[in-house]
Protein backbone atom coordinates (compact mmCIF):
# COMPACT_ATOMS: atom_id res chain seq x y z
CA UNK A 1 0.00 0.00 0.00
CA UNK A 2 1.41 3.34 -1.02
CA UNK A 3 -0.71 6.69 1.16
CA UNK A 4 -0.58 9.72 1.79
CA UNK A 5 -1.92 11.28 4.59
CA UNK A 6 -3.47 14.68 4.96
CA UNK A 7 -2.91 16.15 8.48
CA UNK A 8 -1.96 19.40 10.13
CA UNK A 9 -0.82 20.26 14.08
CA UNK A 10 -0.21 23.49 15.44
CA UNK A 11 -1.12 25.49 18.62
CA UNK A 12 -5.13 26.00 18.62
CA UNK A 13 -5.53 22.40 16.31
CA UNK A 14 -3.52 20.33 18.96
CA UNK A 15 -1.31 17.11 18.43
CA UNK A 16 -3.80 14.45 18.57
CA UNK A 17 -4.72 14.68 14.83
CA UNK A 18 -0.46 14.02 13.81
CA UNK A 19 -0.49 11.54 17.14
CA UNK A 20 -3.34 9.14 15.43
CA UNK A 21 -2.38 9.20 11.97
CA UNK A 22 1.38 8.44 13.29
CA UNK A 23 -0.15 5.30 14.56
CA UNK A 24 -1.75 4.46 11.43
CA UNK A 25 1.46 4.84 9.55
CA UNK A 26 3.25 2.82 11.77
CA UNK A 27 0.92 0.08 10.76
CA UNK A 28 0.98 0.49 7.05
CA UNK A 29 4.66 0.72 7.13
CA UNK A 30 4.87 -2.60 9.51
CA UNK A 31 3.12 -4.16 6.59
CA UNK A 32 5.48 -3.23 4.09
CA UNK A 33 3.61 0.08 2.94
CA UNK A 34 5.12 3.67 2.03
CA UNK A 35 3.36 6.70 3.94
CA UNK A 36 4.11 10.22 3.07
CA UNK A 37 2.60 12.96 5.38
CA UNK A 38 1.26 16.12 3.90
CA UNK A 39 1.08 18.90 6.15
CA UNK A 40 0.79 22.94 6.45
CA UNK A 41 3.55 24.85 8.19
CA UNK A 42 1.69 26.03 11.28
CA UNK A 43 3.15 27.58 14.33
CA UNK A 44 3.76 25.09 16.84
CA UNK A 45 3.59 22.28 14.32
CA UNK A 46 4.86 18.67 14.87
CA UNK A 47 6.24 17.82 11.40
CA UNK A 48 9.56 17.51 13.01
CA UNK A 49 8.22 14.64 15.49
CA UNK A 50 7.12 13.12 12.00
CA UNK A 51 10.55 12.92 10.51
CA UNK A 52 11.45 11.15 13.47
CA UNK A 53 9.64 8.50 13.23
CA UNK A 54 10.83 8.35 9.74
CA UNK A 55 7.99 9.74 7.49
CA UNK A 56 8.72 11.65 4.65
CA UNK A 57 6.84 14.99 5.07
CA UNK A 58 5.76 17.16 2.10
CA UNK A 59 5.33 20.69 3.80
CA UNK A 60 2.95 23.48 2.29
CA UNK A 61 3.11 27.05 2.45
CA UNK A 62 0.59 30.03 1.99
CA UNK A 63 3.46 31.58 -0.04
CA UNK A 64 5.84 29.19 -1.73
CA UNK A 65 8.68 31.71 -2.49
CA UNK A 66 8.60 32.51 1.46
CA UNK A 67 9.19 28.50 2.29
CA UNK A 68 10.40 29.88 5.96
CA UNK A 69 6.89 32.05 6.77
CA UNK A 70 4.90 30.69 8.91
CA UNK A 71 1.31 29.74 7.50
CA UNK A 72 -2.07 31.14 9.21
CA UNK A 73 -4.24 29.02 11.33
CA UNK A 74 -7.53 29.78 9.54
CA UNK A 75 -5.47 29.25 5.51
CA UNK A 76 -7.91 25.88 4.95
CA UNK A 77 -10.70 28.09 5.27
CA UNK A 78 -10.15 30.96 3.50
CA UNK A 79 -7.87 29.34 0.49
CA UNK A 80 -9.27 25.84 0.19
CA UNK A 81 -8.94 25.47 -3.15
CA UNK A 82 -5.34 26.70 -3.02
CA UNK A 83 -4.50 23.62 -0.35
CA UNK A 84 -6.32 21.01 -2.56
CA UNK A 85 -4.03 22.23 -5.47
CA UNK A 86 -1.29 21.67 -3.35
CA UNK A 87 -2.04 18.34 -2.39
CA UNK A 88 -3.08 17.07 -5.83
CA UNK A 89 0.67 17.98 -6.56
CA UNK A 90 2.00 15.97 -3.38
CA UNK A 91 -0.38 12.92 -4.24
CA UNK A 92 1.01 12.75 -8.39
CA UNK A 93 4.40 12.37 -7.33
CA UNK A 94 3.85 9.73 -4.50
CA UNK A 95 1.66 8.03 -6.85
CA UNK A 96 -0.52 6.76 -3.80
CA UNK A 97 -3.24 4.48 -3.46
CA UNK A 98 -5.19 6.06 -0.87
CA UNK A 99 -5.26 9.42 0.52
CA UNK A 100 -6.15 9.92 4.31
CA UNK A 101 -7.37 13.28 5.65
CA UNK A 102 -7.57 13.90 9.13
CA UNK A 103 -8.35 17.91 9.24
CA UNK A 104 -11.44 19.60 10.82
CA UNK A 105 -11.68 22.50 8.14
CA UNK A 106 -11.37 19.93 4.95
CA UNK A 107 -15.23 18.85 3.59
CA UNK A 108 -16.58 17.41 0.67
CA UNK A 109 -15.54 20.34 -1.15
CA UNK A 110 -11.84 19.45 -1.35
CA UNK A 111 -12.46 15.83 -1.76
CA UNK A 112 -13.79 16.19 -4.77
CA UNK A 113 -11.20 18.31 -6.02
CA UNK A 114 -8.64 15.45 -5.18
CA UNK A 115 -10.58 12.75 -6.71
CA UNK A 116 -8.91 13.02 -10.05
CA UNK A 117 -5.62 12.39 -8.58
CA UNK A 118 -5.99 9.67 -6.09
CA UNK A 119 -8.22 6.30 -6.44
CA UNK A 120 -9.03 6.09 -2.77
CA UNK A 121 -10.11 9.03 -0.03
CA UNK A 122 -10.47 7.74 3.49
CA UNK A 123 -11.57 10.79 6.10
CA UNK A 124 -11.10 10.48 9.98
CA UNK A 125 -13.40 12.11 11.74
CA UNK A 126 -15.03 12.63 15.20
CA UNK A 127 -17.20 16.20 15.12
CA UNK A 128 -19.69 14.69 12.47
CA UNK A 129 -21.02 18.43 11.17
CA UNK A 130 -20.06 18.71 7.38
CA UNK A 131 -20.41 16.59 4.30
CA UNK A 132 -17.58 13.80 2.71
CA UNK A 133 -17.19 12.42 -0.35
CA UNK A 134 -15.19 9.90 0.18
CA UNK A 135 -14.82 5.95 0.65
CA UNK A 136 -13.71 5.30 4.15
CA UNK A 137 -15.35 7.25 7.27
CA UNK A 138 -13.56 6.44 10.03
CA UNK A 139 -15.06 8.15 13.74
CA UNK A 140 -13.56 5.86 16.29
CA UNK A 141 -15.53 7.60 19.30
CA UNK A 142 -18.64 6.46 21.50
CA UNK A 143 -21.08 8.91 21.49
CA UNK A 144 -24.57 8.61 21.52
CA UNK A 145 -26.16 7.31 17.72
CA UNK A 146 -22.70 6.95 16.33
CA UNK A 147 -23.66 4.14 14.08
CA UNK A 148 -26.60 6.60 12.72
CA UNK A 149 -24.80 10.26 12.62
CA UNK A 150 -23.06 9.88 9.54
CA UNK A 151 -26.17 8.91 7.32
CA UNK A 152 -26.73 11.70 6.00
CA UNK A 153 -23.49 13.25 5.73
CA UNK A 154 -21.37 10.58 3.49
CA UNK A 155 -22.37 9.21 0.27
CA UNK A 156 -24.34 5.78 0.20
CA UNK A 157 -21.75 3.18 -0.70
CA UNK A 158 -19.31 4.73 1.94
CA UNK A 159 -17.75 2.39 4.41
CA UNK A 160 -18.47 3.56 7.76
CA UNK A 161 -15.60 2.13 10.46
CA UNK A 162 -17.48 3.49 13.88
CA UNK A 163 -17.26 3.25 17.46
CA UNK A 164 -14.11 2.39 19.91
CA UNK A 165 -13.56 -1.40 17.91
CA UNK A 166 -11.88 1.26 15.16
CA UNK A 167 -9.65 3.11 18.12
CA UNK A 168 -6.18 3.41 16.61
CA UNK A 169 -4.06 2.74 19.39
CA UNK A 170 -0.01 1.61 19.43
CA UNK A 171 0.66 -2.02 19.36
CA UNK A 172 1.97 -1.93 22.98
CA UNK A 173 -0.99 -1.39 24.35
CA UNK A 174 -3.06 -4.18 23.09
CA UNK A 175 0.43 -6.29 24.31
CA UNK A 176 0.26 -4.59 28.12
CA UNK A 177 -3.17 -5.12 28.44
CA UNK A 178 -2.80 -8.82 28.70
CA UNK A 179 -0.15 -8.03 31.76
CA UNK A 180 -2.36 -5.79 33.71
CA UNK A 181 -5.31 -6.48 36.79
CA UNK A 182 -8.24 -4.04 37.03
CA UNK A 183 -8.03 -1.22 39.35
CA UNK A 184 -7.46 -1.55 43.61
CA UNK A 185 -10.49 -0.37 45.56
CA UNK A 186 -7.70 2.15 47.19
CA UNK A 187 -5.93 4.67 45.18
CA UNK A 188 -2.32 5.15 45.09
CA UNK A 189 -0.89 6.59 41.21
CA UNK A 190 -2.51 9.30 39.14
CA UNK A 191 -1.65 10.21 35.89
CA UNK A 192 -2.43 14.14 34.59
CA UNK A 193 -2.20 15.06 30.76
CA UNK A 194 -4.19 17.79 28.93
CA UNK A 195 -2.25 16.97 25.89
CA UNK A 196 1.12 18.27 24.64
CA UNK A 197 0.18 22.28 24.91
CA UNK A 198 -2.42 22.78 27.50
CA UNK A 199 -3.10 25.88 26.26
CA UNK A 200 -5.87 26.34 28.99
CA UNK A 201 -3.48 25.52 32.06
CA UNK A 202 -5.43 22.59 33.72
CA UNK A 203 -2.44 20.69 34.35
CA UNK A 204 -1.56 23.63 37.19
CA UNK A 205 -5.06 23.99 38.08
CA UNK A 206 -5.76 20.65 39.03
CA UNK A 207 -2.53 20.06 40.71
CA UNK A 208 -3.16 22.73 43.28
CA UNK A 209 -6.89 21.50 43.80
CA UNK A 210 -5.65 18.16 43.93
CA UNK A 211 -2.75 18.72 46.14
CA UNK A 212 -4.97 20.47 49.03
CA UNK A 213 -7.30 17.87 48.85
CA UNK A 214 -5.08 15.32 49.64
CA UNK A 215 -1.95 16.69 50.72
CA UNK A 216 1.02 13.90 49.89
CA UNK A 217 -0.94 10.88 50.30
CA UNK A 218 -1.10 10.33 46.24
CA UNK A 219 2.07 10.04 43.59
CA UNK A 220 1.32 12.64 40.61
CA UNK A 221 3.09 11.49 37.37
CA UNK A 222 2.41 14.68 35.10
CA UNK A 223 2.75 14.72 31.44
CA UNK A 224 3.60 17.93 29.29
CA UNK A 225 5.53 18.74 25.81
CA UNK A 226 8.33 20.70 25.15
CA UNK A 227 6.56 24.01 24.53
CA UNK A 228 4.25 24.14 27.56
CA UNK A 229 4.11 27.32 28.22
CA UNK A 230 3.96 26.94 31.97
CA UNK A 231 7.11 24.75 32.97
CA UNK A 232 8.67 27.52 35.43
CA UNK A 233 5.44 27.03 37.47
CA UNK A 234 5.14 23.17 37.40
CA UNK A 235 9.33 22.90 38.41
CA UNK A 236 8.05 25.38 41.17
CA UNK A 237 5.27 23.28 42.46
CA UNK A 238 8.09 20.09 42.04
CA UNK A 239 10.08 21.42 44.17
CA UNK A 240 7.65 21.50 47.09
CA UNK A 241 6.14 18.41 46.71
CA UNK A 242 8.06 15.17 47.03
CA UNK A 243 5.18 13.58 45.50
CA UNK A 244 4.92 15.22 42.14
CA UNK A 245 7.34 13.32 38.51
CA UNK A 246 7.27 15.50 35.52
CA UNK A 247 7.66 14.02 31.74
CA UNK A 248 8.28 15.83 28.83
CA UNK A 249 7.61 14.03 25.31
CA UNK A 250 6.89 10.80 26.04
CA UNK A 251 6.81 8.60 23.11
CA UNK A 252 3.93 6.76 24.86
CA UNK A 253 1.82 7.16 28.21
CA UNK A 254 0.68 3.21 28.33
CA UNK A 255 3.96 2.61 30.78
CA UNK A 256 2.39 5.52 33.10
CA UNK A 257 -1.08 4.26 32.68
CA UNK A 258 -0.17 1.04 33.51
CA UNK A 259 0.51 1.90 37.04
CA UNK A 260 -1.64 4.31 37.43
CA UNK A 261 -5.01 3.71 39.57
CA UNK A 262 -7.01 6.64 38.24
CA UNK A 263 -6.31 9.40 35.53
CA UNK A 264 -7.18 13.31 35.66
CA UNK A 265 -7.25 14.55 31.45
CA UNK A 266 -8.85 15.79 28.79
CA UNK A 267 -11.12 13.87 26.35
CA UNK A 268 -9.81 12.41 22.89
CA UNK A 269 -8.07 9.66 21.67
CA UNK A 270 -6.00 9.34 25.20
CA UNK A 271 -9.67 8.27 26.20
CA UNK A 272 -9.21 5.35 24.28
CA UNK A 273 -6.11 4.28 25.49
CA UNK A 274 -6.94 4.75 29.33
CA UNK A 275 -9.69 2.38 28.40
CA UNK A 276 -8.09 -0.30 26.56
CA UNK A 277 -5.26 -0.11 30.40
CA UNK A 278 -8.26 -0.24 32.13
CA UNK A 279 -7.37 3.17 33.66
CA UNK A 280 -10.63 4.77 34.95
CA UNK A 281 -10.64 8.69 34.84
CA UNK A 282 -11.61 12.26 35.49
CA UNK A 283 -12.14 14.50 32.54
CA UNK A 284 -12.27 17.84 31.67
CA UNK A 285 -13.23 18.84 28.37
CA UNK A 286 -12.12 22.35 26.41
CA UNK A 287 -13.71 21.84 23.17
CA UNK A 288 -17.44 21.15 22.10
CA UNK A 289 -16.61 18.01 19.69
CA UNK A 290 -15.29 16.65 23.49
CA UNK A 291 -18.66 17.11 25.50
CA UNK A 292 -20.54 14.30 23.46
CA UNK A 293 -17.73 11.80 24.99
CA UNK A 294 -17.32 12.68 28.05
CA UNK A 295 -20.72 12.49 28.70
CA UNK A 296 -20.97 8.98 27.56
CA UNK A 297 -17.58 7.83 29.36
CA UNK A 298 -20.02 9.46 32.37
CA UNK A 299 -23.04 7.44 31.73
CA UNK A 300 -21.37 4.58 31.00
CA UNK A 301 -19.17 4.33 34.05
CA UNK A 302 -15.80 4.39 32.36
CA UNK A 303 -14.96 7.37 34.39
CA UNK A 304 -16.07 10.88 35.67
CA UNK A 305 -16.83 14.09 34.00
CA UNK A 306 -15.34 16.76 35.75
CA UNK A 307 -16.99 19.63 33.45
CA UNK A 308 -15.51 21.69 30.30
CA UNK A 309 -12.74 23.71 31.21
CA UNK A 310 -14.57 27.15 30.69
CA UNK A 311 -17.07 26.73 33.73
CA UNK A 312 -15.34 24.87 36.47
CA UNK A 313 -14.06 25.91 39.31
CA UNK A 314 -11.21 23.75 42.19
CA UNK A 315 -14.48 22.70 44.22
CA UNK A 316 -15.53 20.89 40.94
CA UNK A 317 -11.88 19.50 41.17
CA UNK A 318 -12.02 18.72 44.21
CA UNK A 319 -15.53 17.09 44.39
CA UNK A 320 -14.43 14.50 41.29
CA UNK A 321 -11.61 13.42 42.87
CA UNK A 322 -13.17 12.72 46.40
CA UNK A 323 -15.87 10.74 44.77
CA UNK A 324 -13.43 8.74 42.41
CA UNK A 325 -11.25 7.92 45.48
CA UNK A 326 -14.41 7.18 47.73
CA UNK A 327 -16.49 5.61 45.48
CA UNK A 328 -15.02 2.49 46.19
CA UNK A 329 -16.03 0.89 42.78
CA UNK A 330 -12.07 1.36 40.68
CA UNK A 331 -12.46 -1.92 40.08
CA UNK A 332 -15.84 -1.92 38.18
CA UNK A 333 -14.92 1.01 36.41
CA UNK A 334 -11.78 -0.35 35.24
CA UNK A 335 -13.12 -3.77 34.28
CA UNK A 336 -15.84 -1.86 31.75
CA UNK A 337 -13.11 0.28 30.76
CA UNK A 338 -11.23 -2.75 29.40
CA UNK A 339 -14.09 -4.44 27.59
CA UNK A 340 -14.93 -1.62 25.86
CA UNK A 341 -11.54 -0.86 23.97
CA UNK A 342 -9.03 -4.41 23.27
CA UNK A 343 -5.86 -2.34 21.19
CA UNK A 344 -7.00 -3.78 17.73
CA UNK A 345 -8.40 -1.20 16.08
CA UNK A 346 -5.33 0.10 13.95
CA UNK A 347 -5.21 -3.98 12.65
CA UNK A 348 -8.97 -3.76 12.19
CA UNK A 349 -8.53 -0.25 10.30
CA UNK A 350 -5.69 -1.39 7.93
CA UNK A 351 -7.53 -4.67 7.04
CA UNK A 352 -10.45 -2.68 5.92
CA UNK A 353 -8.16 -0.29 3.77
CA UNK A 354 -6.52 -2.65 2.22
CA UNK A 355 -9.60 -4.41 1.24
CA UNK A 356 -10.86 -1.21 0.05
CA UNK A 357 -7.62 -0.93 -2.75
CA UNK A 358 -8.23 -4.20 -4.09
CA UNK A 359 -4.90 -6.04 -3.12
CA UNK A 360 -4.20 -8.81 -4.51
CA UNK A 361 -2.90 -11.74 -2.30
CA UNK A 362 -0.19 -14.03 -4.48
CA UNK A 363 0.56 -17.71 -3.54
CA UNK A 364 4.17 -18.84 -3.98
CA UNK A 365 6.35 -21.32 -2.37
CA UNK A 366 8.35 -20.51 0.59
CA UNK A 367 11.71 -20.22 0.97
CA UNK A 368 15.00 -20.32 3.71
CA UNK A 369 14.41 -16.60 3.18
CA UNK A 370 11.27 -16.43 4.68
CA UNK A 371 12.54 -17.77 7.96
CA UNK A 372 13.18 -14.25 9.90
CA UNK A 373 9.89 -12.59 8.03
CA UNK A 374 7.69 -16.09 9.92
CA UNK A 375 9.71 -15.94 13.33
CA UNK A 376 8.92 -12.00 13.55
CA UNK A 377 5.26 -12.71 12.99
CA UNK A 378 5.10 -16.06 15.22
CA UNK A 379 6.93 -13.68 18.27
CA UNK A 380 4.58 -10.35 17.20
CA UNK A 381 2.48 -9.08 20.21
CA UNK A 382 -0.95 -9.36 18.82
CA UNK A 383 -0.25 -12.47 17.02
CA UNK A 384 0.77 -14.25 20.65
CA UNK A 385 -2.43 -12.68 22.19
CA UNK A 386 -4.58 -15.36 20.00
CA UNK A 387 -2.02 -18.45 20.53
CA UNK A 388 -2.77 -21.15 23.27
CA UNK A 389 0.76 -19.80 24.87
CA UNK A 390 0.80 -15.59 25.10
CA UNK A 391 4.30 -16.11 25.94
Amino acid sequence: MKACIRVDSSKSIGTGHVMRSLTLAREIRRNGGDVVFICRYLPGNLIAKILENNFSVVTLHDNPNKVDILASEDFLINDWQLDARQTIDALIDSNADILIVDHYYIDYRWERLIRSAVDKIMVIDDLANRLHDCDILLDQNFIADYQLRYDVLVPQDTLKLLGPAYCMLQNEYAALRTKIQTRASLPKRVLVYFGGFDPHELTIKVLKAALDLVGNNLHFDVVVGSDYKNNMALKTMLTRHSNIEIYENLPTLANLMVVADFSIGASGVTTWERCCLGLPSLIITFAQNQIKIAEMIDRSGLGIWVGNSDSICVDDINSAIFQIMNKNNLHEMSRKCMKIVDGLGVKRVYAEMLNAIGTKTIVRQVTDKDKKLLLEWANDPITRLSAFNHA
